[in-house]
């Protein structure tokens, strides 16, 4: 039995075509979820391109932000 409801200072935001896959847990201290991500298309890439963006961009890869991955997306080259 919970003795009192849990409330929290700041809103968890989620904005418009967030995708969360099934049985993630959005951790309490998450405060801001946003679909910049998608705007990366890194599901574009093929394994050697997948493979340097890993090894050159570790850290924006494992914890990514927005700017750091609107900034490494103005430095890739328009695809045809």
């Amino acid at each position: 039995m919970v003795d009192a409801d849990i409330t929290w200072d700041e809103p968890l935001i989620v904005e418009d075509d967030v995708w969360v896959a099934h049985n993630v847990v959005i951790l309490p201290s998450c405060k801001f979820m946003a679909a910049a991500l998608d705007a990366t298309l890194w599901w574009e890439l093929d394994t050697p391109e997948l493979r340097r963006l890993v090894q050159s961009q570790g850290d924006m890869v494992n914890n990514p932000s927005v700017a750091a991955l609107e900034a490494w997306r103005r430095n890739q080259p328009i695809s045809a």
